[in-house]
């Protein structure tokens, strides 16, 4: 089974010789206190204030998933699942449910970005590493190229049938060969 965990875990032992260089970047502990600042409840405790590796790890992949794979479903791929009642693609300032004005912004970006086609994920972005450290850059190259290798049997897996398409036409599962790298708006 492909999964985004290890390879996340990786970029984060790229990034962070041990648990002390986490707590030595300054940038890393100045987001979690501006993040403090901005949300009127506090981050969940399975962030630890982003102090260790695992618990920026576990931020990196919550927040991907946010904005990749919520943003695709119920943002461009999923315009006719704008049901109030799931998840939105925006989480209120008081971490609660959304009101109507944010499903009404939800809708308006839906419908905005319904047609939008930006790149697809299932594509070469190495040049996006060109401007990387280089003491970073061949690890961080090593885990794109598993990660693009991953997506491509994950995609491999979930089309190969009728029965699956037809799965993920139904539940709005985000395949990999149709999601786009853009925000959409």
């Amino acid at each position: 089974m492909v999964g985004f965990g290890p390879l996340r875990d990786r970029l984060v032992d790229i990034m962070y010789e041990d648990e002390a260089a986490v707590l030595d970047d300054r940038s890393m502990q100045d987001f979690f206190q501006e993040l403090s600042v901005v949300l009127t409840k506090p981050l969940p405790a399975r962030y630890g204030k982003l102090t260790t590796k695992a618990r920026v790890s576990r931020f990196m992949s919550d927040t991907i998933h946010h904005l990749v794979v919520r943003h695709q479903v119920y943002g461009t791929t999923g315009v006719p699942g704008l049901d109030p009642r799931i998840a939105t693609t925006q989480v209120p300032r008081d971490g609660g449910t959304s009101g109507v004005d944010e499903w009404r912004s939800l809708a308006s970006v839906a419908l905005a970005t319904a047609h939008a086609r930006f790149v697809l994920l299932l594509g070469d972005f190495k040049y996006l590493l060109d401007g990387v450290d280089a003491k970073y850059k061949s690890r961080m190259r090593d885990v794109y190229d598993k990660l693009q290798e991953d997506l491509q049997v994950l995609d491999a897996e979930w089309t190969t049938t009728d029965e699956s398409k037809t799965f993920n036409r139904n539940y709005f599962r985000a395949v990999p060969s149709d999601m786009h790298t853009g925000p959409g708006y």
